[in-house]
């Protein structure tokens, strides 16, 4: 309950908020502190599942992959906060 409240803090963090005090009715127990929160572990996933590609691209623009990253801490030399990456499966490009 509190780390979702707390945008997904990390337990530890939790912990010392609790410990020094710094929030008003933080109680903290084991208890509410255990489990996986599905949100964290989709989060830190490398890869979302996705189905086996039966056949490959060949054409150029067949199939696009597109990811997208960001916000970064510091703006680019171009003043972006995101990069988006598309692959073109048929190319490699």
């Amino acid at each position: 309950m509190w780390h979702t409240r707390f945008g997904h803090a990390d337990i530890n963090t939790i912990r010392i908020m609790a410990k020094r005090g710094l929030v008003d009715g933080l109680e903290v127990t084991d208890f509410s502190l255990c489990g996986k929160c599905e949100v964290c572990l989709l989060a830190k996933a490398k890869r979302l599942p996705f189905d086996d590609i039966v056949v490959p691209a060949v054409e150029p623009l067949e199939r696009v992959s597109l990811d997208l990253w960001g916000r970064a801490r510091t703006k680019s030399l171009g003043g972006a906060y995101y990069m988006l990456l598309a692959c073109d499966d048929g190319t490699g490009i």
